[in-house]
């Protein structure tokens, strides 16, 4: 036994409102400077252009992982702040994604912090 008791939490209608138990997750971002000089108001020193693509899944039980993999693209902007902070202000659309999940196309705004 894995000690994850999966009839744990149940909605009244079915279904688990946290999540699965088996995910996985894969992503490519590629980066570049501003298309302008650096020197130009000094933004290009702590600004970058940026792409990505995410895939991954959610489910219950394994065998359902590769079925069902949901898919986003994207491009934005991110800002660097000090030396550890960015904020990224994103443009995502998902490609794929299952029955009765939360379509969200648009604007996104993030603040991360680097550890490394």
């Amino acid at each position: 036994s894995s000690g994850i008791n999966a009839e744990w939490p149940l909605r009244p209608g079915g279904g688990r409102p946290l999540g699965g138990l088996y995910h996985w997750g894969v992503g490519l971002s590629l980066h570049r400077h501003l298309p302008f000089s650096p020197y130009i108001w000094g933004l290009g020193k702590f600004m970058r252009l940026h792409g990505f693509v995410n895939t991954g899944s959610l489910e219950s039980q394994p065998g359902e992982l590769m079925a069902k993999p949901r898919v986003s693209v994207g491009s934005g902007l991110i800002i660097k702040v000090a030396d550890r902070f960015k904020m990224e202000i994103n443009y995502a659309l998902p490609l794929l994604f299952a029955p009765g999940d939360t379509i969200n196309r648009g604007f996104q705004f993030g603040i991360g912090i680097n550890f490394l």
